[in-house]
């Protein structure tokens, strides 16, 4: 916005450095270019803020990373990107660094954001979750779910593989659990603090296993990443019946 680009360039103008931020845009559950393009709005915003805000944000402006974005997005952004082309000021384009997921597989995005801070700003896929909502693990892809964590709490989770058509035999997923621990103290901004713990080793779970139960005790601050992997499976998409619940021990 016009008043954050304001407000970084006076607090640069007053610590004699260029005080930069970093934007996150979570694509969850867009599917295509109609449903974050609105041609109103976007002329309107041609016309009266871009001209300012690009000058600004041009040089306060650090990363603008754009988090579960479907494949077909990240490959055309970046073939449009390569060509030089777009109407975006390329100091603001190269900036732009789009990521296929929610971010955890991505050092620089974990290094730059934080674990904790990066579970915080995709809470919101995990409120619309709620209790025994189902989830579809896309072909040949992985479904994640992540948790904010902390000592002292109890994470707990269930979920349950789902038949689907008996014709194509049994449905089965991939799962595993993962910790990403928050860096603490002097070496946050170091590279290759970020500190990755598999706290459930891979399994293949099927629709005949049942309901499958499992809980998590942390022992420091950052994310828990629940995956249910289908990479095995080129011609079929899996659905199971999930729950997630978080409380202090």
């Amino acid at each position: 916005s016009i008043l954050r680009s304001l407000e970084l360039d006076e607090l640069s103008r007053s610590e004699g450095r260029i005080v930069k931020h970093d934007m996150i845009y979570d694509m969850a559950g867009c599917h295509g270019l109609s449903e974050v393009h609105c041609p109103a709005y976007q002329e309107k915003f041609d016309k009266d803020v871009a001209p300012i805000i690009s000058s600004l944000s041009a040089e306060t402006l650090g990363t603008i990373w754009v988090l579960n974005c479907p494949w077909f997005w990240e490959r055309l952004f970046n073939t449009v990107k390569s060509l030089r082309t777009a109407q975006v000021p390329l100091k603001i384009m190269d900036k732009i660094h789009v990521v296929h997921g929610a971010g955890t597989s991505d050092p620089v995005v974990l290094q730059r954001v934080g674990a904790e801070q990066l579970s915080e700003l995709c809470a919101v896929q995990l409120a619309e979750d709620g209790d025994a909502k189902a989830g579809t693990v896309v072909v040949s892809e992985s479904f994640e779910r992540l948790v904010a964590v902390r000592p002292g709490q109890r994470v707990s989770w269930d979920f349950e593989v789902l038949p689907g058509s008996t014709f194509l035999g049994t449905a089965d997923v991939d799962f595993h659990a993962e910790a990403i621990w928050d860096p603490s103290g002097p070496q946050q901004l170091l590279p290759g603090t970020i500190r990755r713990e598999l706290v459930i080793q891979p399994r293949k779970v099927s629709s005949g296993d049942g309901v499958q139960k499992g809980s998590f005790d942390p022992i420091s601050s950052g994310i828990l990443v629940l995956t249910w992997g289908n990479s095995h499976s080129w011609f079929r998409s899996k659905s199971l019946r999930f729950s997630i619940h978080s409380c202090d021990d």
